[in-house]
């Protein structure tokens, strides 16, 4: 089997609240906390189980956060985005724990660049969309994967 065979994965919070199974042409807002990976190995099912597991042991409550200032991201530096502020660094730590424990099964990510230490969760801004402002609720974490017609797929919400 090849690396990067199969589907990409991604993982985030879904703040549209997309419900299952439903294929998007672009992804809804929302806050990515694991960047575009393929399994590996391993199975796409054994691979959501395994976040599933990590998420309600790391994360066994909803948690609020709050939108900062606006700023500029990405490899070119012009990506709209509002930074993302939890309590106790919720999401950041959220994200390590999940990039190690997918790294260390096998997982291959397709790009690193802005993950572990240069992770700053943000929140981009859509070309028609509000920005976002204010406090929200962190209370699910949701898994897509990316399809041969380039749609991603939501294939489970962990609710918390």
């Amino acid at each position: 089997m090849k690396i990067f065979e199969g589907s990409p994965l991604i993982v985030f919070h879904d703040m549209d609240k997309t419900p299952l199974g439903t294929k998007l042409t672009e992804l809804p807002q929302h806050i990515a906390v694991v960047p575009w990976f393929y399994p590996g190995q391993e199975s796409e099912r054994a691979v959501v189980k395994k976040i599933t597991g990590i998420t309600i042991a790391k994360v066994n409550s909803p948690f609020v956060f709050i939108t900062g200032s606006q700023v500029t991201f990405g490899l070119e530096d012009i990506e709209l985005a509002t930074r993302v502020l939890s309590e106790n660094n919720a999401i950041e730590e959220l994200h390590l724990v999940l990039v190690r424990a997918l790294g260390s099964s096998g997982c291959k990510f397709v790009d690193l660049t802005f993950a572990k230490s240069n992770y700053s969760p943000h929140i981009t801004h859509k070309v028609d969309g509000d920005k976002p402002y204010g406090a929200y609720k962190f209370d699910s974490l949701t898994v897509g994967r990316k399809n041969k017609d380039k749609s991603t797929e939501i294939l489970t919400v962990i609710e918390l």
